[in-house]
């Protein structure tokens, strides 16, 4: 087969009802050598006839049908039956203006870099949303880039709007069986590339459907778990790394597990057994709440959190607010001074 720059996964379930603009907006790039790896993950609906429809009319398309075995498996399969030198992903969902690819090429090639992140929109379906493009760039290694994300939560930890070196994803493998599968593989890539190049522009758009949020699905509290054991496998990820990164990894996991609480005590969680959810949580809670309950910073951070949210932080108040107890760590999120060096605007 003759050799592509680039390769973009895209996968879909049941996307009988978007999946056309997402295919449009990536066929219609203004980068030539690339090819689309479409996989339909054992849809049910008129999903194969779509991707059918573009594979017969596009050469860049190469299309698989698999039986159904949730994301992670559909784009470890995907990445597979790649050719690219590099890898992008996009959900089947969402859209791409038609500079997503060259832009992120160009950047990547003119960095020597191993991973491009971008920022994304996120918004109701535009087929002709603006893209926008920055000159905001800043070039990391792995430890800065988790410095800077802990300090200002970007770049953001999803899949998409980023641009991969094939190597990455040759070492590591998207987990299955979980829903937030690109939260759990973020600090592995991280920590593969020598150089990750940070910019600012904005040329996808995360489609959001406010009749369908996962909180009010049936995956919502897989979803909630989840969130609640990324943190966890960071932790041990950095454990032997980084112990400023590894206890960072605690106060985020703290920030998940008191806004977890709020959601489920508040009803804003679908879930067959609310009760034991939220002793898990409570457990949790008890465990790791005491490590920052003398930072007072951190404390009101998260309240004002829970109230913006408009939600009851009675049990964190009378719980945990209250009592100080030892604090074990006390300077989370300042990293050693030498990683702020590592860190460049170009």
């Amino acid at each position: 087969m003759q050799s592509v720059e680039i390769s973009l996964i895209i996968s879909v379930y049941n996307g009988e009802s978007y999946l056309e603009s997402c295919l449009k907006s990536a066929i219609n790039q203004d980068f030539d050598n690339y090819e689309i790896i479409l996989i339909n993950d054992g849809s049910t609906d008129n999903t194969e006839q779509i991707c059918k429809k573009f594979a017969d009319c596009c050469d860049k398309i190469c299309y698989y049908s698999i039986e159904n075995g949730g994301v992670s498996h559909a784009r470890n399969f995907a990445f597979t039956k790649s050719h690219g030198k590099y890898i992008s992903f996009s959900d089947a969902d969402d859209l791409l203006a038609p500079q997503y690819l060259s832009f992120m090429y160009n950047l990547i090639s003119k960095y020597e870099a191993d991973i491009v992140m971008t920022d994304t929109y996120r918004g109701e379906r535009d087929d002709n949303f603006p893209p926008y493009i920055s000159h905001d760039t800043e070039i990391f290694n792995w430890k800065s880039l988790i410095y800077h994300k802990f300090r200002t939560h970007y770049p953001q930890h999803q899949i998409y709007g980023k641009l991969f070196k094939r190597y990455i994803f040759e070492q590591i493998k998207f987990p299955e069986k979980h829903v937030i599968e690109d939260y759990y593989v973020y600090p592995d890539y991280c920590y593969l590339a020598n150089k990750i190049v940070y910019n600012r522009s904005k040329l996808y758009l995360y489609c959001i459907d406010g009749n369908n949020s996962i909180m009010r699905s049936e995956k919502a509290e897989s979803f909630l778990r989840d969130q609640l054991m990324a943190p966890c496998h960071w932790f041990m990820f950095f454990t032997d790394k980084d112990i400023g990164i590894r206890n960072s990894c605690t106060k985020m996991y703290l920030e998940k597990l008191f806004s977890s609480y709020g959601l489920v005590e508040n009803g804003l969680v679908k879930c067959d057994d609310k009760a034991a959810l939220l002793a898990y949580i409570k457990k949790e809670l008890d465990w790791v709440y005491p490590i920052f309950s003398k930072d007072v910073k951190f404390i009101i951070q998260v309240s004002k959190a829970n109230l913006y949210l408009k939600l009851k932080p009675k049990y964190f108040v009378l719980k945990h607010c209250l009592p100080l107890t030892k604090n074990l760590y006390k300077d989370f999120y300042k990293p050693p001074r030498e990683y702020y060096n590592g860190v460049s605007n170009k």
